[in-house]
């Protein structure tokens, strides 16, 4: 852990520093058109994960089934930014049901034994990127297969590996399903509307009761940042 992050106690705020750490990385995770459907809500050492509902794809996901994957991928993210810096997370689904929109909560807390495993994860964050490529036919080997099996449980996911028969099926219906596009506008328009739009990054940051809401460019977190002193100003 670098020195120049000091111990983080629970009653206080996170850095701008950290925040900028921390948030950098979850909206580097992959999103369904790159919309990018979450915001982040900070109180302290503790960060709330929301659904951003005004970056719904109601064509191609009614049901928002992507973009609680994008959500989930941006907590994971944090976590992983999180222990790069010598911190442990745990977290909490849905923690109040009065709020559907709220996906996670996540409490950041020093630690003397930070997850390996998140840490290496951590440097990998920068080389993801999007890809259109065709995907190679690559046979994963046992080794692979049971280390992406080990890491779902770790998170209380189940991960089946289809048969090949199964496998054949699925692409039999991705294929239906992109023939049936073709003549469906809405999906198309939507689609137009966000590939190859300029990259938002749309977080809502709270320091004890102060909430700044909006969406702009990407640009330093620090950007977002409202602090109790600006209200007096």
């Amino acid at each position: 852990m670098s020195s120049s992050w000091r111990p983080l106690m629970s009653e206080d705020q996170l850095t701008m520093e950290q925040i900028d750490v921390l948030l950098s990385a979850a909206v580097a995770a992959p999103s369904m058109h790159n919309t990018q459907p979450w915001r982040f809500e900070i109180d302290g050492n503790v960060i709330d994960v929301y659904l951003d509902g005004s970056r719904a794809l109601p064509a191609e996901d009614p049901t928002g089934r992507a973009m609680r994957i994008a959500a989930g991928a941006a907590t994971y993210n944090l976590r992983c930014a999180a222990a790069s810096m010598g911190y442990n997370s745990w977290f909490g689904l849905v923690p109040n049901p009065k709020e559907p929109d709220l996906v996670a909560r996540i409490v950041v807390e020093p630690t003397d034994t930070p997850d390996r495993n998140l840490q290496n994860l951590y440097t990998q964050i920068p080389r993801r990127h999007t890809s259109r490529e065709p995907v190679r036919p690559v046979q994963l080997s046992t080794d692979t297969r049971i280390a992406l099996t080990s890491a779902a449980m770790d998170e209380g996911a189940d991960l089946t590996w289809l048969p090949p028969d199964k496998v054949h099926a699925v692409l039999d219906l991705l294929v239906d399903t992109d023939l049936r596009e073709i003549g469906d506008w809405h999906r198309r328009e939507e689609r137009s509307h966000w590939i190859g739009g300029e990259r938002i990054a749309h977080m809502v940051i709270r320091f004890g009761h102060s909430t700044v809401h909006g969406a702009t460019p990407r640009r330093p977190v620090s950007t977002f940042v409202h602090t109790p002193a600006e209200e007096s100003k």
